[in-house]
């Protein structure tokens, strides 16, 4: 297993993380705009078909996927260094729903949903995979109040989190979904759940999905962009 994330994580996520597969520290300059640069979920993003990949990632992330015979495609839209330019690939894909603002979402993820019938839930915000997580059994955990609401009107449980406390390099926060990757029911979080103000209301959605939790160090959450599983 391939394991994609910010080349700025620790050094304590970093060996974690190294337990469960290669990891592969991602970095880019002059695609996007800086804070938003080494994150993975702005260039990849995991679909039924296998992974779909922004044509203009770096060469060189390419070559890995390559060598490690991961299944990937090319998307259609080349990323630039504005929003919603920067949002096209930032999509959450489950088993059953695919949820993003519609009005930027790559075509090939969109050919992707609909050819294996996936539930399409638009909302407004572009930076869908930063502000959420889905868990197990129907429940998600967002920092953003407009997806909150809209996957609370399709029935889901959801838990809305304040993101005060998450860390991102030029803005005054950072998102939820920002700091985690999930595989194999278990939910990694870059820092410690416990700097949130409804800390043990978190804990327990975790726990009441089904999903063991794994933070990947003692320190205060930061925005990567993040973990990626192929």
């Amino acid at each position: 297993m391939l394991i994609i994330v910010s080349k700025n994580i620790s050094k304590s996520a970093y060996q974690v993380l190294s337990n469960y597969g290669i990891v592969i520290p991602f970095e880019t300059q002059g695609v996007v705009y800086p804070a938003i640069s080494d994150h993975p979920d702005i260039f990849f993003c995991n679909t039924p078909q296998g992974l779909v990949v922004a044509p203009n990632t770096p060469q060189s992330y390419i070559d890995i996927l390559k060598e490690n015979g991961v299944n990937f495609i090319f998307g259609s839209k080349i990323l630039k260094n504005s929003y919603p330019n920067t949002a096209h690939y930032n999509v959450i894909i489950t088993s059953q729903v695919i949820l993003h603002n519609f009005n930027i979402t790559d075509d090939v993820i969109l050919n992707i949903a609909e050819n294996h019938g996936l539930t399409k839930i638009h909302v407004n915000q572009g930076y869908a995979r930063c502000t959420t997580i889905a868990l197990n059994n129907n429940m998600w955990i967002t920092s953003d109040e407009g997806m909150y609401k809209t996957l609370l009107n399709y029935g889901y449980k959801v838990l809305l989190v304040n993101p005060e406390c998450i860390k991102l390099s030029s803005f005054p926060n950072g998102f939820f979904g920002g700091i985690c990757g999930i595989c194999n029911n278990m939910l990694f979080t870059n820092g410690k759940l416990n700097y949130f103000s409804n800390y043990n209301k978190i804990i327990n959605f975790i726990k009441n999905s089904g999903v063991e939790l794994v933070e990947l160090g003692n320190y205060q959450p930061i925005d990567i962009g993040s973990i990626i599983f192929v």
